[in-house]
């Protein structure tokens, strides 16, 4: 499998050791660096040194994973963050997807999710654990958190929506290809033309919208 850099921000040395133990038997993954803060993170990230993958703990004691979050966002950096937490709010998982988090995991995974969720995002852009399809179909998301850019009005032709629906159903570019007897360029074409259509930012803010428009029910 094709070698994956990640870092991990995370306060606690304990926990940082912990990670890093757990996704030792994965020979591909391949830590490029921890921090202690966010801080610290973005001073990396502006030297340079950008892996494919955060794990992102959402509560330090310098400040607030959430604003690292946002700030690496803003910055425009091509980095895929996982968020680590305690706690599994649905309305809080919806939240942190918004704000561009391309995956959500609680600290006591195990190491075979841990792997598996840093696998996901990067060859399918967004990791959903069994609670984040949960919150994703739950109606906690509802018009309260609809964000103005999600249009249900909309019209997606006959193509954008079966594709769309793969997309939910978390298959692959290549899956998705075969399913529709269509070349992956052509695939990725559709997938980015229902990025702009809808006002999505990724492949989560696909499902969200999916979801609200009321297009895929699970």
């Amino acid at each position: 499998m094709k070698e994956i850099q990640y870092a991990i921000v995370e306060d606690q040395s304990i926990f940082r050791y912990g990670l890093r133990l757990a996704l030792s038997n994965e020979a591909h993954l391949v830590e490029m660096w921890e921090a202690s803060s966010g801080n610290q993170a973005l001073s990396l990230l502006e030297e340079g040194k950008i892996p494919q993958v955060i794990l992102l703990d959402i509560k330090m004691d310098d400040g607030d994973g959430i604003e690292f979050l946002k700030a690496i966002r803003q910055k425009g950096y091509d980095v895929k963050v996982i968020m680590l937490t305690m706690y599994d709010d649905q309305g809080f998982i919806i939240h942190l997807l918004e704000l561009g988090a391309n995956g959500y995991l609680l600290k006591d995974s195990d190491a075979d999710e841990i792997a598996l969720a840093i696998n996901k995002v990067v060859l399918e852009g967004v990791y959903f654990s069994e609670k984040m399809q949960s919150a994703l179909l739950n109606k906690v998301t509802g018009a309260s958190i609809v964000r103005k850019e999600y249009r249900p009005e909309i019209k997606l032709n006959e193509r954008e929506a079966e594709v769309l629906d793969y997309i939910c159903q978390e298959f692959s570019t290549a899956e998705i290809a075969d399913k529709v007897s269509l070349s992956t360029r052509r695939v990725e074409g559709i997938r980015l033309d229902l990025l702009a259509k809808v006002g999505a930012k990724n492949t989560a803010g696909l499902v969200l919208y999916a979801v609200k428009a009321g297009l895929y029910r699970g």
